[in-house]
């Protein structure tokens, strides 16, 4: 199943709020963790046709052509981001489609980019081998999501109070209290910055791991990234929660 109609909706609604959120510097999450890790992992882009699935408003499209790619071609399925994308770089490939649905010639790219996108769907068969056919042999499939062990967890925030709890309290034989749940496989509806209202699917590893068995992908890396020391001058309490739980796992898949 592609990414909820909810979903998209709100990111078409805060498409230009995203890119002034992409330029702040105050996303701990993406400036010290997951970017850092995702750049570290890239391969030489130089004179590359690259896919960025998911591009949202465009920054890592950039971000990507500025290493001397040959083509940056940038897919999102909101139409607001993209709309957003295109006028702030008018340089560039942009394009709304659906990962599930890629409508490009087989063999098309040289190396395939995707930022926190797949946990919006909640089969990664279809999408995975659709990206398979699009790549040259030997090329990579670089991508982060959210990693299932945190995302297991309750997340409760009330005032200032965040509590994010998994695992148990058991108090005697017939009596124990559960927080959490891994190994239920299930649509997760949140809310981001205060008023983004986002749906996302959360599986165990192994629901991951199977899809992507059903590929001729090779496992090349898997990071699960902590955050940088970077952190700790304006994020010093998300530094000590994220330096030890990784809010997201990245893959590096390889076409045989």
């Amino acid at each position: 199943m592609p990414t909820d109609k909810l979903t998209v909706k709100s990111y078409d609604g805060y498409a230009q709020k995203w890119a002034d959120k992409m330029k702040s510097g105050r996303r701990p999450a993406h400036d010290f963790m997951e970017k850092p890790a995702m750049f570290s992992m890239l391969p030489n882009l130089k004179n590359k046709n690259i896919l960025c699935i998911g591009c949202g408003t465009g920054e890592e499209c950039a971000s990507l052509k500025a290493m001397e790619a040959k083509s940056v071609t940038g897919i999102d399925i909101s139409l607001g981001m993209i709309e957003v994308a295109k006028k702030n770089f008018p340089d560039l490939n942009f394009i709304v489609g659906d990962v599930e649905n890629l409508k490009f010639k087989k063999e098309s790219f040289d190396f395939i980019y995707s930022s926190l996108v797949m946990h919006y769907i909640n089969n990664w068969k279809k999408p995975l081998k659709k990206i398979y056919s699009l790549l040259k042999p030997k090329s990579k499939f670089l991508f982060s999501t959210h990693n299932p062990v945190y995302y297991a967890g309750e997340h409760k925030t009330i005032g200032d109070i965040t509590t994010h709890i998994s695992g148990f309290r058991k108090l005697n034989d017939k009596t124990v209290n559960v927080y959490g749940d891994y190994t239920k496989e299930r649509l997760i509806k949140d809310k981001w910055f205060g008023d983004f209202n986002v749906n996302y699917y959360h599986r165990p590893m192994s629901a991951l791991l199977n899809d992507i068995a059903t590929t001729d992908f090779k496992i090349t890396k898997c990071l699960e990234p902590k955050m940088t020391e970077g952190a700790l001058k304006h994020y010093k309490a998300y530094y000590k929660i994220h330096a030890k739980f990784p809010l997201f796992i990245i893959f590096e898949l390889t076409k045989i």
